[in-house]
């Protein structure tokens, strides 16, 4: 019969043969419902801040503004 520790050196060994010099290397995505990503909405906040540097109006009128 197997046991827990068994199963465990088993994975590690599959999980090792998968590494590059002993580092493992991955991409973890969760998609939480938006639209957009957190970069892009980054960058959405500083062209309004632009914006509104730029025109004199303030950054939520622009925002609101852009939302229409």
């Amino acid at each position: 019969m197997a046991t827990c520790k068994d199963y465990r050196n088993k994975r590690t060994e599959e999980v090792l043969r998968y590494s590059t010099n002993g580092s493992l290397q991955g991409e973890l995505k969760l998609d939480d419902g938006r639209l957009i990503s957190a970069e892009q909405r980054k960058k959405v906040f500083a062209c309004v801040k632009d914006i509104s540097l730029y025109t004199g109006y303030e950054a939520e009128y622009i925002r609101d503004l852009l939302q229409f």
